[in-house]
């Protein structure tokens, strides 16, 4: 691997060929036998990755990592872009650290990743404060009467409000897919189509542009 030349040692060839082999699996020891020393956040200079989809990172992450900052000043983070809602064969592969990611129902589970629930989220619908034709309630006959944008972040076909809708016998009119939660207010509030998000969100929204909640349970 080594040769020597004048009074130095040089890498051959081969030493060189292998030098990134080596230093990823040294990479990777070091990281076990820090993991394996214990934890302490308040000094701890270690990079988490998480996985998140586009909703838990536009309703969560800004409040955890206010608080990562005030307990676990060095940590850093990289956050990635969940492909599924519960990112199990990237957590049970290790290429992530945590999923911040929704579950409903019959969702893929694994007995070898520890899960921690969240509070439950309450659906309300967002529309235009000045839509021509929803004033302070709305009723379900409205709301099916009007046309919706849903975010369906990996391409699905339909919502999941849509197939709770299909159990009823109920259907509703989808005149918008959109890819991501960020461009929605501003289309929500700036237009006539209404949609059905998670309170959390539709809160920060209210926010950022001129939209109103409706709470679901008031659509009777």
């Amino acid at each position: 691997l080594f040769i020597r030349v004048g009074g130095r040692m040089r890498p051959t060839p081969r030493a060189e060929q292998l030098a990134p082999v080596v230093e990823a699996a040294l990479a990777l020891l070091s990281d076990g036998l820090r993991r394996g020393a214990g934890f302490d956040p308040a000094s701890s200079e270690r990079q988490f990755v998480l996985a998140a989809t586009d909703y838990t990172a536009f309703a969560v992450l800004p409040g955890f990592l206010s608080r990562m900052q005030a307990l676990a000043p060095r940590l850093s983070f990289r956050v990635v872009q969940a492909e599924r809602k519960v990112p199990l064969d990237e957590l049970l592969a290790g290429s992530i650290d945590f999923a911040l990611g929704y579950s409903e129902e019959g969702g893929a589970q694994s007995g070898d990743v520890e899960e921690f629930d969240w509070p439950e989220e309450e659906y309300v619908v967002i529309a235009s404060r000045g839509h021509p034709r929803i004033g302070d309630h709305l009723s379900l006959e409205g709301y099916l009467a009007e046309r919706h944008a849903v975010v369906t972040p990996w391409n699905e076909p339909r919502g999941v409000v849509d197939q709770v809708l299909e159990r009823m016998g109920l259907a509703r009119e989808v005149a918008l897919q959109l890819p991501s939660v960020l461009a929605a207010p501003f289309i929500i509030g700036g237009g006539e189509w209404v949609m059905t998000l998670p309170r959390r969100a539709a809160l920060r929204m209210a926010e950022a542009a001129d939209v109103r909640l409706y709470p679901s349970r008031h659509i009777a």
